[in-house]
């Protein structure tokens, strides 16, 4: 059997040896049960299906035995049988365990027939009704096994934050030009605006081809972020509308992965998209990505990759830009199972607006508790960037900025659904600049949906 089907039989089949009404179950029939499942798990499914059929003639509800019938028709190749009777099963069971392993059958005989996100929402269901730890262990497993094995591969992302500074504005009402005695007031539009973002995006792949040792997909996405001011932003700056800070992105791309050696991939992909801005269009781009992932130890592992942009910009053709990068993270696996990634990323922005044209350097760490408090995941991550800009109106040697920024992800394990859970993220960052119109604040509290498995 393949590593899918002996997972889910060790865990629905044992629970299924269970007494079901005992008061008024007989002992043959429970016998009979026991037998069925014995002879398939030796791989005998036409004996197996002849054992359940007896058994549902004497009770047509019996939800053990529309199990066992399901699981002996999938193994006979008859999955729209199976199916069915997997339903049946799944509505006749009275107990959590039942109902996880007719779940467990449903699951199977949609994998066997193709429908490979289906079944994914049904072990996703069975997770959420296992009666026990190692029951949702094993339903995670199959669900990593079915995914991997998804030609189609979906993610969503939904969150909602408040923002201190949802325009990138300035901290400070007046602008000092160094140098000179002047002093500039900054007007309420270009200071910080205070109010939500709320983001929506899908994103995925779709497998081309596979072989033992590459992978060819099909990669896109959509995401879409619309910014709400609130009443104070609205009267610092009256002509602004929310809708100005909206932006928008949709990407295509194609990308490839193959094993270099036994301990490194590379990687290679193409993106083309296009993106808008308060409801305009901004820029069209493509990008060229190339990098490896090398497995150094059992908890170490090297990612590098180099990256090549080009942006024409349709707002004002002088912004286009070439963007080059590298970027460098190291990930490690602690005694503790805590998990830490050091990341540096280098870029070269160029460009004939001397506002876009600049060089950044940026390094991260994040650190990934593995033991939960209080039945809450939480991760912290701390990053400083760079920003070196040669050309400046407002100083002769040009712009320099600092910016400093922490963050704490806390995934609410407790209130986890169908292998979802709601993320509570606290953001703060601040930029120091040479040119005081650059410094910029922000605090936020984002709120959104992750996967746990």
């Amino acid at each position: 059997m393949t590593r899918f089907r002996c997972i889910a039989a060790a865990a629905a089949l044992a629970l299924l040896t269970q007494p079901l009404f005992a008061q008024t179950v007989q002992l043959d029939a429970e016998n009979l049960r026991v037998l069925a499942v014995a002879t398939l798990e030796r791989g005998d499914a036409a004996s197996a299906l002849d054992m359940a059929d007896a058994l549902l003639r004497a009770d047509p509800a019996d939800p053990a035995a529309l199990v066992i019938r399901a699981r002996a028709l999938r193994d006979l190749g008859q999955t729209d049988a199976a199916i069915a009777t997997a339903i049946r099963a799944w509505n006749a069971a009275p107990t959590p365990g039942l109902r996880y392993a007719a779940a467990l059958a449903r699951a199977q005989a949609l994998a066997s027939d193709g429908q490979r996100l289906r079944a994914q929402l049904w072990l996703r269901r069975a997770a959420e009704i296992a009666p026990d730890a190692r029951a949702r262990t094993l339903a995670e497993r199959d669900f990593d096994y079915v995914r991997a094995r998804t030609a189609l591969r979906l993610r969503f992302d939904l969150s909602l934050r408040p923002t201190s500074n949802l325009n990138n504005g300035s901290s400070q009402s007046t602008l000092t030009i160094p140098g000179l005695p002047f002093v500039f007031d900054i007007d309420g539009a270009g200071q910080a605006l205070s109010g939500w973002k709320a983001t929506f995006g899908v994103s995925g792949r779709y497998r081309l081809a596979t072989t033992p040792s590459a992978e060819t997909d099909l990669t896109f996405a959509l995401t879409q972020q619309s910014a709400i001011l609130s009443a104070k932003a609205r009267a610092q700056a009256p002509a602004v509308k929310s809708s100005d800070f909206d932006f928008g992105a949709i990407e295509i791309g194609i990308s490839r992965r193959w094993a270099a050696t036994q301990a490194t991939q590379l990687n290679a992909g193409l993106t083309l998209g296009t993106n808008w801005y308060g409801g305009a269009a901004l820029s069209n781009y493509a990008r060229l990505t190339f990098g490896t992932a090398t497995a150094l130890s059992d908890t170490a592992k090297l990612d590098l990759s180099l990256s090549a942009e080009r942006q024409n910009r349709t707002d004002n053709d002088i912004n286009s830009a070439t963007i080059l990068g590298a970027n460098a993270a190291i990930k490690l696996q602690l005694a503790n199972n805590d998990q830490v990634q050091f990341t540096l990323n280098l870029r070269d922005t160029r460009s004939d607006s001397i506002a876009v044209a600049h060089r950044a350097a940026t390094a991260s760490v994040t650190w990934a508790f593995a033991r939960p408090v209080f039945g809450t995941a939480l991760s912290a991550s701390a990053d400083v960037a760079a920003k070196d800009y040669d050309r400046s109106p407002y100083a002769v040697d040009g712009r320099q900025d600092l910016k400093l920024g922490l963050s704490l992800d806390a995934t609410l394990r407790n209130f986890d659904y169908l292998g979802f859970a709601p993320v509570v993220s606290l953001n703060v960052s601040e930029t120091r600049s040479n040119i005081n119109l650059y410094d910029a604040r922000d605090a936020s509290i984002g709120f959104s949906i992750t996967s746990t498995f």
